[in-house]
């Protein structure tokens, strides 16, 4: 099953576009203390509605092992702060997805109800082989099923979602990227824009924690931040292409003028100049972080598309100029 290609904030149905399981305004999920799972649907039909809900919230994470399990109740969907784990779970369940939290000590007791049936075979049985036949089963069994609970706690407090207290990117650029996120309503350059922080983000933190003494990190902080801006532009051309186009707020007789046709096609054009600039930025980045990883090859590629964004940003700033000097006298 495929679920919606960008995650979104359990609580707000925001976008999450920084990956980090609730979206900034809702909370920080670092150092979380507890774990919120999906409450085991009894059948079929059920688990498949639960995954149909889910694919609303997690995505893409959905079509994955571990997706699948965390739909199922078999791993925690996320490790966040006890306070935050409260408002998922509502938010889940608003959302026709029961969910229910547990603190990480208590993290095996979430274990489907078979497998303790199993461990209780296992003393049973074993107890009964040491009365009948070999005494090294009365203590061989339980220490066999306390083996399993420790496997199975360790398991159960693995999360699908876990967030990392670092910083992938500058505040400002971290801040402008989610304005972005949840203001975008161009759905192809939203999209776009996820993808470059999803790529950048876990090269941006690679690269910091191995000590990054050639600013990589906030070579890619620039260029996300770029990014960012620019899918703002496009946004804000295609509105404005869009009100000149329907005659909005701008006077019949300017509407006929070559001015405003010249405008609009300025702004078309600077903004499917942005989307290509998107969509070749994506593609480049993808290339660094599926094959070459983040060298100094990778930032001087990755400078260039930022001073690219730069450049271009200029055209976009005067086609938006016009329209507002246009729109002010009319």
């Amino acid at each position: 099953m495929s679920g919606s290609t960008d995650p979104v904030c359990p609580i707000c149905g925001g976008p999450d576009g920084l990956s980090a399981g609730v979206c900034p305004a809702c909370g920080v999920a670092a150092g979380g203390r507890s774990l919120v799972f999906v409450r085991r649907p009894g059948s079929r039909a059920d688990r498949s509605t639960v995954a149909a809900r889910l694919a609303d919230v997690i995505g893409e994470r959905l079509d994955t092992p571990d997706g699948r399990a965390a739909a199922s109740g078999e791993l925690a969907l996320y490790r966040v702060p006890p306070s935050l784990a409260v408002r998922i779970v509502s938010g889940l369940e608003e959302r026709g997805v029961p969910a229910r939290a547990v603190p990480p000590e208590r993290a095996w007791s979430a274990m489907p109800g078979h497998f303790f049936l199993m461990l209780a075979a296992i003393v049973g049985v074993g107890g009964l082989a040491g009365l009948t036949a070999a005494p090294v089963y009365l203590w061989l069994s339980p220490l066999l099923a306390a083996t399993l609970v420790l496997i199975a706690h360790r398991s159960m407090g693995r999360a699908l979602v876990t967030s990392s207290s670092d910083a992938a990117f500058a505040r400002d650029v971290e801040a402008t990227l989610v304005d972005a996120l949840a203001t975008l309503r161009n759905g192809r350059v939203r999209a776009l824009l996820g993808d470059v922080a999803r790529i950048a983000r876990p090269l941006a933190l690679s690269v910091r924690r191995d000590g990054d003494p050639g600013g990589l990190a906030a070579c890619v902080s620039d260029f996300v931040g770029a990014a960012a801006a620019t899918a703002l532009e496009v946004d804000r051309l295609e509105e404005t292409v869009a009100v000149l186009e329907d005659g909005n707020g701008v006077a019949q007789d300017d509407l006929a003028g070559k001015d405003v046709q010249s405008i609009v096609r300025r702004c078309r054009d600077a903004a499917e100049t942005g989307t290509k600039q998107m969509v070749d930025a994506v593609t480049t980045l993808s290339q660094i972080g599926g094959v070459t990883g983040l060298d100094t090859q990778a930032g001087v590629r990755l400078a260039e598309i930022t001073r690219d964004l730069v450049a271009a940003a200029g055209a976009r700033e005067r086609a938006i100029r016009d329209v507002a000097q246009l729109l002010d006298r009319s």
